[in-house]
């Protein structure tokens, strides 16, 4: 059985894959609009990581985000390497 975390967002609440890094929308996005079978390609899903990082870093120093969540955000994105695979980032892939 594979175990599961509970996040809520305006809808409901919905469980989650523990392993995955992708929140409540997401998932539920994934169970519900299921139109094709193509996945996002891996550098676009590396692009979006790279600009995510960039974001979270720039607002660091802008004060805009605190700088603990913003050190955070970093190292989760590195789950992207195609030795970990990306299905803990999104289910795009």
């Amino acid at each position: 059985m594979t175990k599961t975390r509970t996040e809520a967002e305006t809808m409901s609440k919905i469980d989650i894959p523990a392993e995955r890094l992708f929140g409540a929308q997401t998932q539920r996005s994934f169970e519900n609009f299921r139109i094709s079978n193509e996945k996002m390609p891996m550098r676009i899903i590396h692009a979006l990581g790279m600009i995510k990082d960039a974001a979270a870093q720039t607002n660091a120093e802008m004060d805009k985000l605190d700088r603990n969540l913003a050190d955070a955000i970093s190292p989760s994105l590195s789950t992207q390497a195609p030795s970990g695979g990306t299905k803990a980032v999104t289910p795009c892939s």
